[in-house]
């Protein structure tokens, strides 16, 4: 149960931000929040099934992720703007993440 709510809180923050990013590179909002979503479920399909530990193998499976689904598979954007979601995901992620381990311990 401890790690879900960080795991849900690491996905809501990285949605939002990958649709700010969208937002700030002149893209749909809907864009940038469904790249980084549909690239946070891969990464942790992948990381589960593949029972990949390392934060490094992780974070390059997110960058391919949305990398693919965002620039491949029809949503048409950019380097520019795909590096802005991702940009964007990461930071909200890590924001959302970091108040939850830092105010409730026993979490972790």
């Amino acid at each position: 149960m401890n790690e879900y709510a960080i795991l849900a809180a690491t996905l809501v923050g990285g949605v939002a931000g990958g649709a700010l990013g969208a937002r700030i590179s002149a893209a749909p909002m809907w864009k940038g929040a469904l790249a980084a979503g549909l690239a946070s479920i891969v990464q942790l399909v992948i990381g589960e099934l593949g029972d990949i530990e390392e934060p490094l193998v992780n974070s390059l499976t997110y960058l391919a992720a949305v990398g693919i689904i965002g620039g491949r598979w029809g949503m048409g954007l950019t380097g520019r703007q795909l590096s802005l979601v991702v940009i964007g995901s990461f930071l909200l992620a890590l924001a959302a993440a970091v108040p939850i381990v830092y105010f409730f311990p026993s979490l972790v």
